[in-house]
């Protein structure tokens, strides 16, 4: 039963940060997006 619970909190714990990485990746590449752009202008 522990053991269940321990993977699905394992489990949980990946998508969570998962889903964070993913986000600031996201704006990080919009960032860097913008200043491409600054600089080709």
């Amino acid at each position: 039963m522990v053991h269940q619970t321990s993977i699905a909190w394992t489990r949980n714990f990946l998508k969570n940060n998962f889903q964070k990485a993913f986000q600031t990746q996201q704006k990080i590449t919009k960032l860097n997006t913008v200043e491409m752009s600054i600089h080709f202008f």
